[in-house]
């Protein structure tokens, strides 16, 4: 009801706007610019010229410039039409969209009479001459709003005729408005702008038209109304109505009235190409209108749709190709593979995708020759081999995809370890159904198989102990504690709780216990014998042999102390004793012996200064002499340096004698070893005055160090 309604008012509207005027005058053929009211592109012309607010193609440059930019697509439209005596009516036009809010196009029209015979007032005929009219359109058409279209065109005009030739320039501007998705409300305004030249003849020059228009889409634009007022101050006002029926989008009907007169057409439309056909009721008779468009490229939409398309395709293959790489690395050859078949669905000619897909196709294929020859090992009875071939496939493949093959591997396992337990090797029976049971928590047949395993174990396991307590007891009973501990201690290997085992460990260790104590005892009475008799060593052993039976025997530890202490102390005694040395008073010849006593008294000073000896002190000799009832004066022989130097418990003895021969001092010295009485160095120095005598004796001393020392005097 509601489109019956607008249907009607719209032709009452139109009605209304041009019953003032007389919309059937005629004889306009003549009048200046005619070849622009002839139009362009059949569609329009089949509707009745009724286009302005529908200028949807190419034909749009003509029609409305505002409506070029409803055309998505680049475009071609051309029409050709053949009149009267020699005369054709031709247009083609492009379009080309340039951005979201902005299409351009281009078109002429041209208006052709050839092989007219110029007569003169006799008419007599004449040389030929032709009758040409031209049109060059450039349009520029922009979305104001979602709603709102605007365009203009600038344009050449150019009339030839006989010795005429004029061009003029001018423009046409329109808007297209939809107030709602199935009305469009159109102005075109041709013309608006003229520019003609001061010479052109009046005759010649383009008419100004004012073309509003309205059209109705309806029944998602299946059925089209249209109606045009075309306004002329050199002429009537016109009107022109127009309807188009979309048949299955290719098929085209098309009617309208045209001022006086009906028109018919058609289209046909198949992907891009599109033929229109309007019928034509002219005022010279019939005529036929055919036109082509041809749409090519993409639209914005599209390139933009493609754009967007492209980018997801990029980034797709990217993550697709991340994800291969990874899952490549991780061996998770079936997942990669589909990330790369992904990839190469998108880019057939992907190098690395096609690479490794390559690879993993091979892979797989190895993989699964294994497999196939891993089941046929187990089947014919060759766990082994089976075993082996498991072993390569599980390089092969990433741990998440081998746990795929668990039933086939946990049958293989069962397998092997049935043949283990024949042969009675539990411990690896029992591995590999653990192995069983790692992969398939509930395989039964593991579970089972480890049961039997376990209770042949216990079984094996109290054998074992029964074997081991009885060799313990019959080593107890005949006091071979050490075997009787061993067997003891294998019974607790094979059970940590025996409580058997336990108790007797204890029994052994009370029985050794009563017989270490004797041990003990002995060992310790001989460490003391040892340590008093200053056999250090083998006191040490004696210690040593206690703390072996007894490791934590105080008596023993505080023996070793008391030991190295003995041993440290008495081993200082010895190392003071051998560097002790005595010297005894020279023997004086020729001399007085104050004299010799005092050189005597120097040597000792000297050894003393020198750092490397114990020299005995005069006092404490004359004493120990006087207390041993010897006299020093008398002691000159070895031997009796021996003597002395055991009295004075000294390593070295010096004996000497201080004497003048002829006008020189000479002093003679013996160094005597006590232990062996042998004479170990012996030296004389001399001076030929008695204030020498001092430095010959420094000198001396440094000699005996060198030589019973090795070092020197600084």
């Amino acid at each position: 009801m509601r489109v019956k309604l607008l249907i009607i008012s719209f032709l009452l509207i139109l009605i209304y706007l041009a019953s003032p005027c007389n919309c059937y005058s005629v004889g306009e053929g003549g009048m200046p610019g005619y070849f622009l009211d002839l139009g362009a592109g059949a569609r329009a012309l089949g509707m009745g010229r009724a286009f302005v607010a529908l200028a949807d193609d190419t034909a749009s440059i003509y029609w409305n410039p505002a409506g070029l930019y409803q055309v998505e697509k680049r475009e071609i439209s051309a029409m050709h039409i053949i009149l009267y005596e020699n005369t054709r009516y031709d247009f083609i036009g492009y379009t080309q969209p340039i951005g979201k809010f902005w299409n351009i196009g281009i078109g002429g029209i041209q208006l052709a009479t050839g092989g007219a015979i110029r007569r003169d007032e006799y008419n007599n005929p004449g040389e030929e001459f032709s009758d040409q009219n031209n049109a060059l359109f450039l349009t520029n058409s922009f979305q104001i709003t979602e709603n709102i279209l605007f365009g203009f065109n600038v344009k050449y005009i150019n009339k030839i005729f006989d010795t005429i030739n004029d061009t003029f320039y001018g423009s046409d501007i329109g808007i297209l408005i939809k107030p709602t998705k199935i009305i469009n409300i159109g102005l075109n305004i041709q013309n608006w702008l003229l520019i003609m030249p001061p010479t052109a003849v009046e005759t010649t020059r383009p008419k100004g038209i004012i073309r509003p228009g309205i059209a109705l889409k309806l029944f998602k634009e299946r059925f089209i109304l249209t109606g045009d007022l075309d306004i002329c101050k050199e002429r009537s006002i016109r009107l022109h109505l127009g309807t188009e029926t979309n048949l299955f989008n290719s098929l085209f009907i098309r009617a309208g009235y045209d001022n006086k007169s009906l028109t018919w057409g058609g289209g046909l439309k198949y992907k891009y190409y599109k033929v229109d056909y309007a019928f034509i009721n002219h005022e010279l008779g019939l005529s036929h209108r055919v036109s082509i468009n041809i749409q090519f490229g993409k639209t914005l939409a599209e390139i933009k749709e493609e754009k967007i398309q492209t980018k997801q395709r990029n980034e797709r293959i990217n993550k697709n190709l991340i994800d291969g790489t990874k899952y490549y690395s991780n061996k998770n050859w079936s997942k990669a593979l589909e990330k790369y078949s992904q990839v190469l669905s998108d880019d057939k000619n992907n190098e690395e995708a096609i690479v490794k897909s390559n690879k993993l196709n091979e892979i797989l294929k190895d993989i699964g020759g294994h497999k196939a020859a891993a089941i046929a090992y187990r089947v014919s009875e060759k766990p082994d081999d089976a075993l082996k071939e498991w072993e390569i496939i599980s390089t092969l493949e990433s741990k998440d995809d081998f746990k795929n093959n668990k039933e086939e591997i946990t049958k293989l396992y069962n397998k092997i370890a049935d043949l283990k337990l024949k042969n009675k090797d539990m411990d690896a029976a029992m591995t590999y159904w653990d192995k069983a049971l790692i992969i398939d928590s509930e395989n039964k047949e593991a579970g089972m198989g480890i049961k039997k395993i376990e209770e042949l174990k216990e079984n094996e396991k109290q054998k074992q102990i029964e074997i081991h307590s009885k060799e313990a007891g019959k080593y107890f009973n005949s006091k071979n504690w050490e075997s009787s501990l061993t067997e003891w201690k294998e019974v607790l290997k094979i059970d940590i709780e025996s409580k058997t085992a336990i108790e007797g460990i204890k029994r052994i260790e009370e029985e050794k216990g009563k017989e270490t104590g004797k041990l003990i005892n002995s060992h310790i009475e001989m460490a003391k014998i040892y340590l008093n008799n200053k056999e250090w060593e083998s006191s040490i052993k004696e210690w040593n042999t206690v703390l072996e039976i007894a490791p934590k025997n105080e008596i023993a530890t505080e023996g070793l102390r008391n030991v190295e202490e003995t041993k440290r102390m008495e081993m200082k005694k010895e190392n003071e004793r051998l560097r002790t040395i005595a010297v005894i008073d020279f023997k004086a010849l020729g001399v007085p012996s104050t004299d010799a006593i005092f050189a005597s008294e120097f040597l000792r000073t000297a050894l003393v200064n020198s750092n490397k000896f114990r020299v005995i002190e005069k006092a404490n000799m004359d004493k120990i002499m006087s207390e041993q009832g010897f006299q020093q004066t008398g002691c000159t022989s070895s031997d009796c340096a021996v003597q002395l130097g055991k009295v004075l418990n000294v390593k070295k003895m010096i004996t000497g004698s201080f004497g003048k021969f002829g006008e020189i001092y000479q002093i003679v010295i013996s160094v005597v070893d006590v232990e062996t009485g042998e004479i170990v160095y012996s030296d004389k120095k001399g001076s030929e005055s008695i204030q020498g005598v001092s430095t010959i004796v420094d000198d001396l001393a440094k000699d005996i160090v060198n030589n019973l020392t090795g070092g020197t005097i600084e």
